[in-house]
């Protein structure tokens, strides 16, 4: 898949455009188990040694080329049993530019005996923007590639706050379950998300021609999850 291609496809994420390739069903090919599956970014084994998921991700306007290997491979990727999934960065040119994207949004439920708060919407508890940079440092020479991103996705779950996370209970002689002290163990009863997740993305390129055959680059990718 090309770069072109994957910017016309209704595509967020890399992952995505992995899951329309034959053969690839969540992180397996061809029926294989997960760990059989190899990642490289430009050549270079990003495959988590603990559960072999890949250990970066990389932001779909990064991408200039992704190549799924579902059949025969060569030998040169050690330590693969179902196939290579490859990424190729851009690699820079003399023309600057730069891009920006953003979406948001909220879950809606009608439920009103699920959720006492009902109609209430928050159109940032779904917040997605990215940006991005790229062009000459030296001309014909030296480029760079910079891309940002920052997704919070508030979940469609949400919980009330009745008590905090110390509350203890006891049952009385009645039977009824009562809270050691109701005074300093309630909550304060906000709605808040229990499935909620944040990423920051951050990756950046300095690209030396050589020549045309040969360049020189450093790449420095940075992943914060938070959920």
């Amino acid at each position: 898949i090309q770069a072109e291609e994957m910017e016309q496809l209704p595509i967020t994420e890399v992952s995505e455009a992995l899951e329309m390739q034959a053969g690839y069903v969540d992180g397996s090919l061809r029926g294989g188990r997960k760990g059989e599956v190899a990642y490289l970014i430009d050549g270079i084994p990003v495959t988590d040694s603990y559960d072999r998921s890949t250990v970066v991700n990389v932001n779909k306007n990064m991408v200039q080329e992704l190549q799924v290997i579902s059949g025969a491979f060569n030998a040169e990727y050690g330590k693969v049993m179902s196939g290579v999934v490859n990424i190729t960065t851009k690699r820079g040119s003399n023309k600057f530019g730069g891009t920006i994207e953003t979406y948001f949004g909220d879950h809606v439920s009608t439920h009103d005996r699920i959720f006492d708060h009902i109609g209430y919407i928050n159109p940032l508890s779904i917040r997605n923007i990215e940006g991005g940079l790229h062009g000459p440092v030296i001309k014909d020479k030296l480029f760079y590639y910079l891309n940002v991103r920052n997704i919070y996705f508030g979940g469609w779950q949400e919980g009330q706050r009745r008590y905090k996370p110390i509350a203890v209970s006891f049952q009385d002689t009645a039977g009824n379950i009562v809270l050691f002290d109701s005074t300093s163990m309630l909550g304060d009863k906000e709605w808040v998300p229990m499935n909620w997740n944040e990423k920051l993305y951050l990756q950046g390129q300095l690209i030396y021609r050589f020549t045309d055959n040969l360049n020189v680059y450093y790449s420095y990718f940075y992943d914060d999850k938070d959920y």
